[in-house]
């Protein structure tokens, strides 16, 4: 089973992925602990056991090339951090993005 990727590999045989990330490679690595910033600041937003809580990186947001986001999903709400200066935590923007505004029927 070592020989498929992440995409190809079985179903149900991987068990527990728990605090590792799966790379396209087919290997794994441990996801290493979170660590806050110096002079962080909490965020407007709670969090839920049961919502998905992801994060990502925009680059070159609306193709201007000095504006760079950390991208926050919490639930179906994206929460947008400017990466201008530090701490990051501390420039949540005014805006967010509700996912249901982007349901289809289907």
């Amino acid at each position: 089973m070592t020989e498929a990727g992440e995409l190809t590999f079985p179903q149900d045989a991987s068990i527990d992925e728990s605090n590792c990330v799966l790379e396209r490679d087919g290997s794994r690595r441990r996801r290493l602990a979170a660590k806050l910033e110096t002079n962080n600041v909490n965020s407007t937003f709670t969090l839920n056991n049961s919502f998905v809580f992801t994060t990502g990186r925009w680059h070159n947001a609306g193709g201007i090339a000095s504006l760079d986001f950390v991208v926050v999903q919490s639930g179906i709400t994206l929460h947008f951090y400017n990466t201008s200066s530090e701490p990051y935590s501390g420039e949540e923007e005014s805006f967010s993005v509700d996912l249901n505004d982007f349901n289809f029927a289907g």
